[in-house]
């Protein structure tokens, strides 16, 4: 919890930077045209009202691609709002940021997640490129440090 006050600090000014303009945008979904931190695309989503995106089933995968290929989004990752949430140095688990809840459905690309026993930051993960090798499927990264576009959606 400390983690992500300090986060609201640091990330909100730089949120506040991103317009709405600067999304296309559908029904449900919320594509960003520039690049941002897992933070900062947080906070961003927040900032209008919605949240990351997530991929809680099958048919919200096909959802999000669909909307993803429409908008032209083939050939660079997103970040989804699924966060690596450690709890104490026995207990960790992936949850969706904006419920809490525990992942029940999952879209790993093969050997995914590999940051899963890190107590020592935080990791997210992106879904990859629909055009790429690990086409759609979710790969683990580092929170802080790495921009990638990202699909906020109502909730």
């Amino acid at each position: 919890m400390q983690k992500y006050l300090i986060w609201l600090l640091i990330f909100v000014p730089l949120a506040a930077t991103i317009k709405i303009t600067d999304f296309k945008n559908s029904t449900k979904y919320h594509l960003s045209t520039i690049e941002a931190t897992f933070p900062q695309a947080l906070f961003t989503c927040k900032l209008y009202g919605w949240t990351l995106a997530t991929e809680k089933t099958a048919q919200d995968t096909a959802n999000l691609e669909s909307f993803l290929t429409q908008s032209g989004q083939t050939s660079e990752s997103i970040w989804l709002g699924g966060v690596y949430q450690v709890i104490n140095e026995l207990a960790a688990k992936w949850i969706w940021i904006e419920s809490g809840l525990e992942l029940s459905y999952t879209n790993w690309q093969s050997g995914e997640p590999a940051f899963s026993n890190s107590t020592t930051y935080s990791t997210c993960f992106k879904k990859n490129a629909l055009s790429g090798t690990y086409s759609g499927q979710w790969y683990a990264n580092t929170c802080e440090t790495t921009s990638y576009y990202f699909v906020c959606e109502d909730y």
